[in-house]
């Protein structure tokens, strides 16, 4: 890991969540994306691109879509609070933020 971080200068500090969402959505959003589809983002929400990049794209989503719920890894723990900036800018177009640290949650989602 040591190797690899000294070869990827992002790497352990976020992604781009933000520009990779707006691609999606603009690149596959009229064809998979309608008023029936849930849409499951799984991520800690750590965005290192331009927020308003992930306001734009989650506002897209949210719009083309019934309910967009997203999948924290870090939701578990009791401590959790959605403070990294990735997360809150996409918190206003979120239907639900639940944990996701074991298939056990997943299946809890799923019977929503």
């Amino acid at each position: 890991l040591n190797a690899l971080s000294e070869h990827v200068e992002e790497w352990g500090s976020g992604t781009r969540i933000g520009d990779c969402l707006l691609e999606f959505v603009d690149r596959y959003g009229r064809s998979l994306l309608d008023k029936k589809t849930y849409v499951f983002i799984m991520s800690d929400g750590w965005d290192n691109g331009n927020l308003e990049v992930m306001s734009r794209a989650m506002k897209k989503i949210k719009s083309a879509s019934k309910k967009v719920i997203w999948l924290n890894p870090l939701a578990s723990s009791e401590s959790f609070a959605p403070e990294v900036q990735g997360l809150k800018a996409a918190l206003p177009y979120i239907d639900a933020l639940v944990p996701a640290t074991q298939i056990g949650d997943l299946k809890h989602v799923l019977k929503k």
